[in-house]
């Protein structure tokens, strides 16, 4: 059986294709090397994007309509709170309908101490208060504020402030804030503080002429 000739195999040309064209742009991908759209197939339209949107932007989507699904709105700075209820000391521990106090009598000196741990959160001292009830009278409460404050390895007199005695306006029966902040000048993170807090009942300036219910210590920071 003769052999079959190899050049007479099949007629078709075996051109080689270049390709060696990388310089096609994203838009000239649109169109297929025979011409035709290839839109029919997929879209290389390019999207921009807008990097300058500002918060309040962000309420908004991109077809004007609002979101719903959650605000963008800023919430603000988290604070922390500290609080720290009466303890033991030449008062009478006692309750104001329901609020547990610490009883300071009218027309006598007393005081509460306090004792609590700044944490390692602690960044800068927003509001600090002593928080209690005129009993019955509205007046001016006389007090005073010592504290102190120190962190580990620290004398335990390492620092110290204090508030002189002065007065707040408070009204009967009512709860009352009343600002101690300029009593913890450089207190920090991880400082361990004591408060005492006085009533100076004694006092001429002082007259409710009714029961202080101290509830306690309450301090908020950033």
């Amino acid at each position: 059986m003769p052999l079959r000739n190899p050049g007479t195999s099949h007629a078709e040309a075996h051109t080689v294709a270049s390709h060696s064209d990388t310089t096609g742009t994203g838009a000239e991908l649109e169109t297929l090397t025979d011409g035709s759209d290839a839109s029919a197939l997929h879209v290389h339209t390019v999207v921009s994007l807008d990097t300058t949107a500002t918060g309040a932007n962000l309420t908004t989507l991109t077809d004007a309509s609002e979101t719903a699904l959650h605000s963008h709105a800023a919430s603000g700075i988290a604070t922390g709170v500290i609080w720290q209820g009466s303890n033991a000391s030449d008062h009478q521990d006692d309750t104001d309908g329901n609020y547990s106090i610490a009883a300071q009598a009218n027309n006598s000196d007393t005081d509460i101490h306090y004792s609590f741990v700044i944490p390692t959160g602690f960044t800068t001292l927003t509001k600090a208060v002593a928080v209690g009830i005129s009993n019955a009278g509205t007046g001016n409460l006389a007090y005073s504020v010592n504290t102190s404050f120190a962190a580990a390895g620290e004398a335990k007199t390492a620092n110290s402030d204090s508030i002189s005695m002065t007065t707040a306006a408070v009204t009967a029966n009512e709860m009352e804030e009343i600002d101690i902040s300029a009593a913890f000048t450089g207190i920090a993170a991880g400082d361990y503080v004591g408060v005492d807090w006085n009533r100076d009942g004694a006092d001429a300036s002082d007259t409710i002429e009714a029961q202080w219910s101290s509830l306690g210590i309450r301090l908020e920071y950033t």
